[in-house]
């Protein structure tokens, strides 16, 4: 199998990509879509073993790079019928097994580039979402942030108390038999797992959360996913370590307990900016010469990565849900 990716063709960027499957007995060969893309569709060409991708509406301005992929059946065509075809199955197995024949399936995973501006979200007008903390618990605040991005809902000067309220009364999911938050003069913050239950018990929206692997794989996959998300309008929240991320971009100091290597502090990222490595975060309680700093601030994606990547990658994704129509 040899793929062949053509350019993108009309206004959608669509692309056409050719498997060149090959059979190894003399038949034909069939192809069948075995693993969907996840940021666009992809249907069969014109030609056999041609396929055409396209990008997901949200994404053909900004790009992405998607997946799919491809297996190529060499076998269906040469089976014989009944049991001459069992006997002939087992043969084939056989050789396959002491490498004197190939299999009849192989997969390929094709990679296709939407190439665009790079520019994913709107750190200006999601600015205006951005929620001040008081105490510790930046989690409660992001949560709050990210709700109220998604729902187009400004903040008010109750909006903090509100959520430690909530947070005060909930029982924990990630701890059973406990609040999810005891109190708001102490250290011990909130949960991801728990804000995201307040954000869906509260608020008309569909808040999911998932961590990635510490890898490079696993990284590329988050910020593809993050990326997603804010073209397609909607909120994300993420965690980070102060020592990394706050270090680089304030006059912050760490101390000796805080770590490097495990995150303590959540945010929302409103853009991604890949043209000139950019990421904005509202982040509830960034300071710099005792100024709050944190609304709509600009990151070094390096040192967002770097940080982002001590959370696995944790990453929370706010959708307002679809209005519902009467009957």
């Amino acid at each position: 199998m040899d793929p062949v990716n053509g350019g993108q063709a009309g206004p959608n960027k669509q692309i056409t990509v050719s498997v060149n499957g090959q059979g190894n007995n003399g038949y034909g060969v069939s192809y069948t879509i075995t693993a969907p893309p996840k940021y666009g569709t992809v249907v069969a060409g014109v030609t056999p073993g041609s396929f055409v991708y396209t990008a997901n509406p949200a994404l053909v301005q900004p790009g992405i790079v998607d997946y799919f992929t491809v297996t190529v059946n060499n076998g269906t065509a040469a089976k014989l019928p009944g049991l001459a075809g069992v006997v002939q199955g087992m043969l084939h197995a056989f050789a396959v097994m002491i490498g004197t024949a190939k299999e009849d399936t192989f997969s390929k995973t094709i990679e296709v580039t939407v190439d665009g501006n790079g520019q994913y979200g709107n750190a200006a007008a999601a600015a205006d979402y951005w929620v001040n903390q008081s105490y510790s618990n930046c989690q409660l605040q992001a949560a709050a942030s990210a709700a109220l991005q998604a729902t187009k809902q400004l903040p008010t000067a109750t909006t903090e108390q509100t959520w430690v309220d909530w947070a005060k009364t909930n029982d924990s999911v990630v701890t059973p038999g406990a609040k999810m938050y005891l109190d708001a003069n102490i250290e011990e913050g909130v949960a991801t797992e728990d804000a995201v239950a307040l954000i869906n018990k509260y608020f008309d929206v569909t808040a999911t959360y998932r961590q990635y692997d510490k890898t490079q794989e696993g990284g590329e996959e988050a910020l593809r996913d993050l990326q997603a998300a804010l073209a397609e309008g909607k909120a994300t929240m993420v965690a980070y370590p102060v020592a990394i991320v706050w270090t680089a971009v304030t006059d912050f100091k760490p101390e000796p307990k805080d770590s490097y290597f495990v995150s303590d502090h959540a945010a929302v990222v409103t853009q991604v900016d890949m043209k000139n490595g950019l990421v904005y975060v509202n982040d509830s309680s960034m300071q710099n010469a005792g100024q709050s700093v944190g609304q709509a601030k600009a990151l070094p994606i390096g040192v967002f990565l770097s940080g982002w990547q001590a959370s696995g990658y944790d990453l929370t994704i706010v959708s307002a849900n679809a209005p519902t129509t009467a009957t």
